[in-house]
């Protein structure tokens, strides 16, 4: 099996409304995410997957989280306050964890992985290997503190 991991930057606020402590008021993180692939052969490049397709899709999905902020839909009285701000995200009926996020990111990956083409910002057209799959996501919201979402079942 080949393995292949693409990090990636964005700056967000999240306010976790169930959180007990300092946590539910409003604060930032300069989040890192690692976003691991695998693939059972390799395509005509002999890659699992191009970087910059990899890129693609996740910048798509980053890019509305950059310089946001995030918001459960529960939290209503967080939810209008915010209402004309442009960079509010509402992630529904959950707080906007690095456990949420890495799931979200994962499904967004998983989800456009089915495609047999991506095309960049910059409009260049990647297939993509149909032997290539997500593996894991990895949320560091500090440089101490990650969360990770995957299929996979750990073995005991």
């Amino acid at each position: 099996m080949y393995r292949i991991c693409k990090q990636f930057e964005f700056q967000a606020a999240h306010i976790l409304s169930k959180h007990p402590g300092k946590c539910k008021y409003p604060h930032g993180h300069s989040y890192k995410i690692e976003v691991t692939l695998v693939a059972d052969k390799l395509d005509e490049n002999e890659m699992v997957c191009d970087f910059h397709a990899i890129s693609a899709i996740v910048k798509e999905y980053i890019e509305k989280l950059d310089h946001a902020i995030m918001l459960n839909s529960a939290d209503m009285g967080n939810c209008v306050a915010n209402e004309k701000n442009p960079r509010r995200i509402v992630f529904d009926n959950q707080d906007p964890t690095s456990e949420v996020l890495a799931r979200k990111i994962f499904e967004h990956i998983e989800s456009r992985l089915q495609e047999k083409k991506i095309r960049s910002a910059n409009d260049v057209e990647f297939k993509i290997n149909p032997s290539a799959r997500i593996e894991k996501v990895r949320v560091w919201e500090t440089s101490t503190a990650w969360a990770e979402y995957s299929h996979n079942r750990p073995s005991y």
